[in-house]
């Protein structure tokens, strides 16, 4: 364990400018300060949504109103960054594009929650489905993923397998996972000839399924392949969650051969090491 002070990074949390957030920007960075976190992305939700253009004008008004708060709060000892978890951007891409242009945002999470075919899954009940449609629904949604990989405009592609917190943590069924790598080989190829960043999403360690997203198999994998950029969050919705579990998650990655975690200001990257961190 190293002696210096821990400064992690927290590059996806929540404020209550998101449909499913609790607390204030203010509280989520004194909550970061408490945890650690030397550098505190909000990201809230912006879901783009292929026929409701009144819930996709109330969601850009959210996040342009998510960003001026970024901007308000000083806590000491913090740095806040204003993000944007863009959702389904390819769905409305000259929304999208509208919302990226309006501000000057530091940090872009790209993010696929609902496709065309089917609704966001942490509103499906998989009780009521065979595997086999839970392995279609998941090779479906990384299609569209690996879509949004290549013509969406992000810094970095966050939980990549996102869907897998329900159907097998909450549901327990069972993928076939020889049928999924070659998806995820082109995600994550994709990802680097970008030269964006992978987002480790460690939400999922604190729920049923109880590994961050993407999994440490992948995130080897994503290595062995030439992957270097990536990015870390807590995906945090609460302010106990703020900086959770990042840092045995650094160590982690640190073990595995990475220098650190991308930082973005203004959407320019700049290497955090875990030197720098403490870790």
């Amino acid at each position: 364990m190293s002696d210096k002070k821990l400064r992690l990074v927290d590059s996806h949390t929540h404020s209550n400018c998101s449909f499913d957030g609790h607390f204030t920007h203010k509280e989520m960075a004194e909550a970061a300060k408490k945890a650690n976190v030397a550098i505190l992305a909000i990201t809230d939700h912006c879901d783009l949504v292929c026929v409701d253009c009144e819930m996709n004008e109330r969601n850009k008004q959210d996040i342009y109103r998510s960003f001026e708060e970024t901007k308000k709060v000083q806590v000491e000892g913090v740095k806040m960054l204003a993000g944007i978890e863009l959702g389904q951007y390819l769905h409305r891409k000259e929304t999208a594009q509208e919302i990226l242009a309006e501000k000057e945002w530091d940090f872009v999470l790209g993010s696929l929650h609902n496709t065309y075919e089917n609704e966001d899954p942490y509103f499906v009940n998989f009780f009521t489905w065979e595997d086999s449609e839970a392995q279609i629904f998941y090779e479906n949604y990384l299609r569209e993923l690996l879509w949004a990989a290549r013509e969406a405009d992000y810094d970095s592609l966050a939980h990549i397998t996102y869907p897998v917190r329900y159907i097998v943590g909450d549901y327990e069924k069972e993928l076939v996972e020889d049928r999924l790598f070659g998806l995820y080989r082109q995600i994550l190829e994709t990802v680097i000839e970008r030269d964006k960043s992978l987002e480790i999403n460690t939400g999922g360690i604190r729920k049923k399924i109880g590994l961050p997203s993407p999994d440490e198999e992948l995130i080897r994998f994503y290595y062995s392949i030439g992957g270097r950029k990536i990015t870390v969050g807590s995906d945090a919705h609460y302010t106990e969650h703020v900086g959770a579990d990042l840092e045995e998650t650094c160590r982690l990655l640190k073990e595995i051969g990475f220098e650190g975690v991308q930082i973005y200001e203004k959407r320019i990257p700049t290497l955090f090491t875990f030197e720098e961190m403490g870790i």
